[in-house]
């Protein structure tokens, strides 16, 4: 029997047209991939361009694209083009189009390739029949032309699908050029390249921190290749809080204090006043900063004036210190001032500014003198321990100036960072003269020192002095600065600290015919350990019998030791003493000088002079006072007269109690 043979003309042509039909699948997804890659290329070129004009595409964004696409092509060109170029369309597939196509197969074309097949399963079937089936087969095989029956239409729509990924490439050409989409390409290629562009911004800002509350200015040195920078350009500064996280903008303009070329300028923005750090970054034209900058702040050193004090003028001995209430000075002329602060936070320096006054009476720096920085100190503040750093100047001379006064001062000092305080307290200087010092006579009385007074010893006053008798001269003084000692004066003569000066009626200088006072120079009794301290208001020592037995109760002058260490002495004093009367002559009508007589009057008062060497400086004088000579008869007439006047006076306000006493029950 004759063996049953394939249909090779069939098979042939069949094959063929499965050829084709492979190319035109193949040609179809190498089409749509390529669409596909252009696309996903497309997308991640413009996002990362677009990205970058604000700042730099993060290396995590690129990477992400480019292995997205990298998975896409590969799965796509999997199904696309490796498996169809693999494996390729089914053979009975084929067939089955074929006897479509051509009816006259009637299914002979497919029954003939099956059946021919090694493994076919022909048990119970007819060889003779299969020999005939693929005999009719391969005759109507050969009578029609198979290829034909490829699927074209892949093959148009691939031709027309073609189009986009050739237009893609045309538009980034047209849009970046060939240059720009190779950098875009190595980009996305992993190359860590920049996008080039015409403007460059460099940050120009000064270095952080910033002084807080203070307005930022933002600056940038602004480069163009191509020279196409223009004053008029405008940009923009985004910027976000730290706290907030709000974006907000303001406009990056060339900085019109700075010189301006068309390759190269500065640009400025001006950030509101904040005390709250931000990161910010800036665009002009097609230039952007590479990343985002920031800004802190730190707060100004807050000064705060902690203590005023006051050292006494160089004639007072050791010059003791005051401390002044308040921040301003006031002081007596030849002092010094000296000033301490307290600071919140570390500072590198501190600076005491002094102020006088110029000739338009505008307040004017003169002086500029640094400060001692102290070591840190913990105060209480409302409760809660707080760290301040002190600082203290030297002491400064409050004298008057070629210029004129101190009028003001002002404190001011600087952290690491350069920054000054922000508030810098101001005080003011008032220099004034030390008044002269108070003298004052005492009231007249009988009573002597330490003894205990009655209304009865105070009516002196008025009385005259019998004639041959002393007058009792008691005074007290204060001065602020205190009296001055003993000492050489000029041309060798001797100054003392008060003197007693007097004139008898209203004799005149023959040379002058002003009056003419005797000044008596005044001992002093200084206070010691055995007199104890002096009694001003009383006129005597702490210890009466020293005075009485020592003194003769003769203290002419006395000054008080200080009222506490390092206060100033002699401020105030004091003397109690007899003036003698019977020795003091008179000049007589023919000029010869002879003894006082009845209704002559003797006129005196106590000048203090103080420490104060100012040259023409005056005295402290008392009021004068004016006793009258008179016989024993005439005073004791008036003091009977005063004394009944006395008792009169005492007898009627008796009279006025009784009248308004309450009576008893």
């Amino acid at each position: 029997m004759t063996p049953i043979s394939l249909p090779k003309t069939g098979l042939a042509k069949l094959s063929a047209l499965r050829a084709r039909e492979r190319l035109f699948l193949v040609f179809w997804g190498a089409v749509r991939w390529l669409a596909l890659t252009a696309t996903l290329f497309l997308v991640a070129v413009l996002v990362d361009f677009n990205v970058d004009k604000d700042y730099d595409t993060p290396i995590w964004l690129r990477t992400s694209m480019t292995i997205a696409q990298i998975i896409a092509a590969a799965i796509a060109f999997y199904y696309w083009v490796f498996r169809p170029l693999v494996t390729g369309p089914s053979l009975i597939g084929m067939a089955r189009r074929v006897e479509t196509n051509i009816p006259e197969f009637d299914h002979r074309l497919i029954t003939s390739i099956q059946l021919t097949q090694n493994d076919a399963q022909t048990s119970g079937m007819s060889p003779q029949l299969i020999r005939n089936v693929t005999t009719e087969s391969e005759e109507i095989a050969g009578r029609h032309s198979i290829v034909n029956l490829a699927d074209s239409r892949r093959l148009k729509w691939g031709l027309g699908l073609l189009a986009w990924p050739l237009g893609a490439l045309a538009i980034l050409l047209i849009a970046f050029g060939p240059g720009l989409l190779g950098i875009l390409l190595q980009r996305q290629l992993f190359a860590n390249v920049e996008i080039p562009r015409d403007v460059r911004l460099t940050v120009a800002t000064k270095k952080n921190p910033w002084p807080a509350g203070d307005e930022v200015v933002v600056r940038y040195d602004v480069t163009s290749r191509e020279g196409k920078l223009d004053k008029e350009m405008k940009g923009v500064v985004t910027y976000v809080g730290d706290e907030t996280k709000k974006s907000q903008t303001c406009d990056l303009v060339w900085d019109d204090q700075t010189e301006f070329a068309p390759d190269r300028a500065i640009f400025k923005a001006k950030v509101p006043h904040s005390s709250i750090g931000f990161t910010y970054r800036a665009r002009l034209g097609d230039g952007r900063t590479g990343g985002s900058d920031h800004v802190t702040f730190e707060p100004r050193p807050q000064v705060s004036i902690d203590k005023v004090s006051v050292q006494a003028p160089s004639y007072i001995p050791d010059r003791p210190v005051r401390v002044l209430a308040g921040k301003n000075i006031k002081a007596d002329e030849g002092s010094r001032g000296k000033v301490r602060i307290v600071v919140q936070k570390p500072v590198i320096d501190a600076n005491l500014k002094l102020y006088e006054l110029n000739e338009q009476g505008k307040e004017v720096e003169s002086e500029n003198m640094p400060m001692t920085l102290l070591p840190p100190e913990t105060i209480s503040d409302k409760g809660r321990q707080v760290t301040v750093y002190p600082a203290e100047s030297a002491f400064f001379d409050l004298r008057p100036r070629r210029n004129g006064r101190y009028v003001a001062y002002r404190v001011s000092a600087r952290d690491e960072n350069n920054f000054d305080s922000a508030d810098n307290p101001r005080g003011s200087i008032e220099i004034t003269q030390p008044p002269e010092p108070t003298v004052r006579l005492m009231e007249e009385r009988f009573n002597r020192p330490g003894e205990e007074a009655s209304a009865d010893d105070f009516f002196l006053t008025g009385l005259p002095v019998p004639l041959g008798r002393s007058i009792r001269v008691e005074y007290y003084f204060r001065s602020k600065v205190g009296a001055r000692e003993k000492g050489p004066g000029p041309g060798g003569t001797l100054l003392y600290p008060a003197y007693f000066v007097y004139r008898i009626n209203d004799e005149a200088d023959e040379t002058s015919s002003a009056p003419r006072w005797t000044r008596l120079p005044l001992t002093e009794v200084p206070e010691t350990d055995e007199s104890g301290p002096y009694n001003v208001a009383e006129a005597h020592f702490a210890n009466l019998d020293f005075q009485k037995r020592v003194l003769k109760d003769r203290i002419e002058f006395t000054a008080k030791l200080a009222m506490e260490p390092g206060g100033i002495s002699r401020t105030e004093g004091g003397g109690i003493f007899d003036f003698e009367t019977e020795t003091l002559r008179k000049k007589g009508p023919d000029g010869t000088m002879i003894p006082l007589e009845a209704g002559d009057r003797i006129e005196f008062y106590i000048e203090v002079f103080d420490r104060d060497p100012t040259p023409g400086r005056p005295p402290g004088i008392s009021q004068p006072r004016t006793k009258e000579l008179q016989t024993a008869k005439v005073v004791i007439e008036r003091t009977n007269s005063i004394l009944e006047s006395d008792q009169k006076i005492r007898d009627l306000q008796d009279k006025q109690q009784g009248v308004f006493k309450r009576p008893q029950p």
